[in-house]
C-alpha cells in the first residue's frame, strides 16, 4: 500500500519543475480532455483470469499539463479458485480516481505512468456466509499503472492506448493488461 503512495509522491515532485519545459504544440495536445474505453485481460489472485472492460476520462490537469487527473469505471466478473471451498463467482465494479504523469511525447506517442484510488463494489453468488463475505460489499483499493497513448491521426483527435495496471483491494488483487481507444475533445 505504501508503494503507490511513494510512486505518486515522486511523480508529483518531478512534475512541478517540468511545467516550463512543455512546448506550445505538445501543450495543446496534452491539455485537451480525453475520453477512452478499454478491454483487458486480468490475472486475479485466487481466482480465474478474466476479461475486464471499462472507460475513463482525463478531466483536468494539476499544476502542469503533464500531470493529469482522470476518472475511471471498470467491471470484471470471475469464478474463484479457493479449494477446498465450493465453486462460485463474483463481480467487481470499481470507480477510480487517478493521477497520470506524461513525462514526454515523441511525435504521436505519449507514455504515461500513475497511481490512484478506487471504490470497489463487489457482489457474489456464494451460499456459505464466510466465503460470501470475502467478495461482498464495498472496499477501497489502490492502483499503479504505466501505459502509452498513440495518436491515430496528425491532430491527435483519436488514437489507441495500451496499459499495464495493478490493483490492490481487500481480497481482490489483480494485474491487468488493457488495450483501448480514446478520443480527445
Amino acid at each position: 500500500m505504501l508503494r503507490p503512495a511513494l510512486l505518486l509522491g515522486i511523480v508529483t515532485l518531478f512534475a512541478m519543475p517540468l511545467s516550463a519545459q512543455v512546448t506550445e504544440s505538445s501543450q495543446d495536445v496534452a491539455v485537451r480532455p480525453l475520453l477512452g474505453v478499454h478491454l483487458g485481460y486480468a490475472a486475479i489472485e485466487k481466482a480465474k483470469n478474466a476479461l475486464s472492460f471499462g472507460a475513463s476520462a482525463e478531466v483536468g490537469s494539476y499544476r502542469t499539463p503533464r500531470l493529469r487527473f482522470a476518472l475511471g469505471l471498470d467491471y470484471l466478473s470471475s469464478d474463484t479458485e479457493r479449494p477446498p471451498r465450493p465453486a462460485g463467482s463474483f463481480s467487481d465494479l470499481s470507480v477510480n480516481g487517478d493521477l497520470r504523469y506524461k513525462p514526454f511525447r515523441i511525435r504521436t506517442v505519449a507514455p504515461y505512468l500513475g497511481a490512484g484510488v478506487g471504490l470497489h463494489f463487489r457482489d457474489n453468488d456464494y451460499e456459505e456466509p464466510n466465503i460470501a463475505d470475502l467478495y461482498d460489499g464495498i472496499a477501497v483499493g489502490v492502483q499503479a499503472f504505466l501505459g502509452v497513448l498513440v495518436d491515430g491521426n496528425e491532430d491527435g483527435r483519436w488514437g489507441f492506448s495500451g496499459e499495464l495496471r495493478t490493483v490492490r483491494a481487500t481480497n481482490l488483487h489483480r494485474t491487468a493488461l488493457r488495450a483501448g481507444l480514446f478520443l480527445r475533445l
